[in-house]
């Protein structure tokens, strides 16, 4: 939550505007179309996820520089101990630590 509030002040603060409403899933937009809107595709896994957080300096900000680097930390250890294991180990793993 602290995100979204983070990001929606900064835009209002630049003066952003709002892209163009998406209903449809953009997958089904063409990629001309996609790329002319500014869709851009989320990631595909948690690595991805990382390495984009990692360059967004508004959310990071919004954390603090401890509880970011805390954050990093715990979600670098899942990543690297996740990221080979089927779906079914994945959920096995999750269910039983949280």
């Amino acid at each position: 939550m602290c995100a979204l509030i983070a990001c929606g002040l900064d835009g209002i603060e630049k003066s952003m505007k709002l892209p163009k409403e998406t209903t449809v899933d953009p997958d089904y937009v063409p990629k001309e179309e996609r790329k002319e809107r500014s869709i851009e595709r989320l990631p595909k896994d948690l690595g991805e996820a990382l390495a984009c957080l990692e360059k967004d300096d508004v959310i990071l900000d919004s954390m603090g520089e401890g509880l970011a680097r805390s954050f990093f930390e715990v979600r670098k250890f899942e990543w690297e101990n996740l990221k080979d294991a089927t779906l079914e180990q994945e959920v096995a793993i999750m269910l039983e630590k949280y």
